[in-house]
């Protein structure tokens, strides 16, 4: 007997909220008093090196101590596991999907709570003070959450947007140099997908950028901010154009996890990553070669590595790392078949997704 199929039509999922407010905050102090408005019933999830930082004090001595949930800071607690003792807290506080998560901090606590809150009874509301300069330009907008997960990074997660985004670069002044330097490489990946103007201004305004110039920082953070949200807008899941976002990350997650995630930076690993994909795009006639050399100007101007091999692999003494390195980038979220996919490059603001064949791949490795 022949049967009918039966189709079952959804709507297009409501991911948590129908906007993301951006609101942007000269002073430290202007962004917790407005911050203290919604939070009186609040999670409050930092990490135990934000929840000591002097000017936010007065605002974790305002919150009663079992609503505020204080992790141990790093990437190697971004595990399954802290996000099962956040919603833990969450169980025993007695909360509901109409209950609002807060995570203060780094990318590390944005993506964790983030994911926390988007499984949390199927989904609770969330707000996001990013602390350094890579959550503030990257990772806490546009809705990723995760984790990472037998040692791949961020290979379980959702997306799922924060209604509202509390930033000021003051924080940026308790961050440390690799911190701060981390952060500036996704504004690098950023303007070289982009905005020129930012690549001017790494280019142009070096000594300003690293004695942490306010005025500079909040120009720059605003300029990310509106790139990243055009893009996620159009592809918030992440099926089309929200990938070229992840130029330099196909090399730089699995260094990442050929090294032990928390070994080097985040950040330091995307820009060696970008070193690789020029390299590559150069390799396959994607690219002129003066283009290549432009980027590696400014990579080489802020201390990144452009060798084919990252310096602490052989440091290390790793055996075979081109062969794991590779062996790591099968598992690249990405990756829609067998093949590996690339964000490559023709020039700047001009990018594209490649699957490349592993034999070029091993081709910039060495």
């Amino acid at each position: 007997m022949k049967h009918e199929t039966f189709d079952i039509h959804y709507p297009p999922i409501q991911l948590g909220c129908e906007k993301t407010s951006i609101l942007y905050f000269d002073t430290i102090q202007e962004l917790t008093e407005k911050l203290k408005e919604n939070t009186s019933n609040a999670l409050i999830v930092t990490d135990d090196v934000v929840f000591h930082l002097p000017s936010l004090k007065d605002f974790f001595e305002s919150i009663p101590t079992e609503n505020c949930l204080v992790l141990p800071a790093g990437e190697k607690y971004k595990t399954i596991e802290t996000v099962l003792t956040i919603l833990e807290r969450a169980m025993k506080l007695s909360l509901t999907r109409k209950s609002l998560f807060v995570g203060i901090g780094g990318g590390v606590i944005t993506d964790l709570l983030a994911f926390a809150a988007s499984i949390f009874k199927r989904g609770a509301r969330l707000e996001l003070v990013p602390t350094t300069l890579l959550a503030m330009v990257d990772a806490a907008i546009g809705g990723k959450t995760g984790c990472d997960f037998k040692g791949y990074k961020n290979s379980l997660g959702t997306f799922y947007p924060a209604s509202k985004l509390y930033i000021s670069p003051e924080f940026i002044q308790s961050q440390s140099e690799d911190e701060f330097r981390s952060g500036l490489a996704e504004v690098l990946k950023t303007g070289l997908l982009f905005s020129e103007k930012l690549v001017l201004v790494m280019k142009d305004e070096k000594d300003a950028l690293l004695n942490h110039d306010q005025r500079l920082l909040m120009n720059i953070i605003k300029r990310c901010a509106q790139a990243k949200a055009q893009v996620v807008e159009k592809d918030l899941t992440e099926k089309n154009i929200r990938m070229w976002l992840n130029l330099g990350h196909t090399f730089a997650h699995a260094l990442e996890t050929v090294l032990g995630l928390g070994t080097i930076s985040h950040g330091e690993a995307v820009a060696w990553g970008i070193s690789r994909a020029i390299t590559l795009s150069e390799s396959i006639g994607l690219c002129e070669s003066e283009y290549r050399e432009e980027v590696f100007s400014i990579l080489k101007a802020y201390d990144w590595s452009t060798d084919a091999m990252y310096p602490k692999c052989r440091e290390l003494k790793i055996e075979n790392c081109s062969e794991k390195l590779i062996e790591a980038m099968r598992q690249d979220k990405k990756n829609i078949d067998s093949n590996i996919s690339f964000v490559l490059q023709r020039a700047i603001n001009d990018s594209l997704i490649e699957k490349i064949s592993e034999d070029k791949i091993r081709s910039v490795l060495s």
